[in-house]
Order: C-alpha cells, then sequence, then structure tokens
C-alpha cells in the first residue's frame, strides 16, 4: 500500500511545475469557489440581490417620473458642447445648454449623458424639462438622457434575479 502511495505522489510532483504554497492557494481557491457556488442559501441572496436592484431602479424611476410631471417644459440651445477624453478610444461629447426660466433668468446646465459622437450642434434648439423650485435641475428631453440609468439597473437587477431564480 505505501509502495502505491509514493509512486502515486512521485507521480503528481513530477507532473507539477508550481511550489506547494501555490498549489494550496490554487487548492484553498477552488474549495472556496465550489463551497460558495455549491451552497444551497447562494442563489436565494443572489435572487435577493437581483430584487434589491431592481427595487432601486423602480425607486429611481419613481423619483425622474415625479420629476417630470412636477418639472416645467421649455426650449434651450446649445452654447458649448464640452469633450472629455476618459474613454481610452474614443472621447465623449457632453452639450452645454442655455435655457430661460419662468422668472425670466437665464440658467446653463450639463448634460448627464456623454455620447461618442456630438448628436447636437451649437446654436441647435432642443425640449428641456427642469424643476422650476430649483431652475438647475435640468434634463434634455430624451430617453437616454432621462431614463438611462434607471433603464441599465432594471435590465441587470432582473438577469440577476431570473438567472438566479432558475437554480432556486
Amino acid at each position: 500500500m505505501n509502495l502505491s502511495l509514493k509512486t502515486i505522489s512521485s507521480k503528481t510532483t513530477a507532473h507539477c511545475v508550481c511550489s506547494d504554497a501555490q498549489k494550496t492557494r490554487a487548492r484553498f481557491k477552488g474549495v472556496m469557489w465550489n463551497s460558495i457556488v455549491q451552497h444551497p442559501d447562494i442563489y436565494k441572496w443572489c435572487f435577493g440581490i437581483g430584487i434589491l436592484i431592481c427595487a432601486l431602479s423602480l425607486l429611481l424611476l419613481y423619483r425622474k417620473i415625479h420629476f417630470l410631471i412636477s418639472s416645467e417644459n421649455t426650449k434651450g440651445e446649445v452654447i458649448r458642447i464640452n469633450k472629455t477624453e476618459e474613454s481610452c478610444e474614443d472621447p465623449l461629447f457632453f452639450p452645454v445648454i442655455e435655457f430661460i426660466d419662468l422668472n425670466g433668468s437665464k440658467r446653463v446646465f450639463n448634460s448627464r449623458v456623454g455620447r461618442s459622437y456630438s448628436a447636437f450642434n451649437i446654436g441647435d434648439i432642443i425640449n428641456i424639462r427642469y424643476n422650476p423650485k430649483s431652475p438647475d435641475k435640468a434634463y434634455i428631453v430624451s430617453v437616454t438622457e432621462l431614463f438611462f440609468v434607471e433603464i441599465i439597473l432594471l435590465i441587470l437587477g432582473l438577469g440577476w434575479a431570473i438567472l438566479s431564480f432558475k437554480n432556486i
């Protein structure tokens, strides 16, 4: 019996080129990953996290709809286009819009959503919505400008919840 164990262990050490510490770490990572994935409650936790992300998305959506109901619609003019080069490949373009609020004051705001191409030209007149109580909070009237974060969170949360629900 000892002879066969020595033979097996010598074959194992002959084929392995990593140190004992690396073997231990690899075994530990494998054991940890398997214990996490095979844990009976992991999919329940993932389902719960997906539902929480969906709830956050719906809360943000509710706040945005409330903003749309209580906000004023007006026209604004693109006065500048800010170009950022944070992304590695292409710059992002953010329009800067000027509008006149109900009190007759000129207001300027930056779009919160950048694009890899300039969707607007300087001098373009566009629809915007702003909060009359806080005129600095304004949005361009477009689906991406108004609901981008909410849509991404909802898709992420639903995907996470559905994929984990299949394994519960």
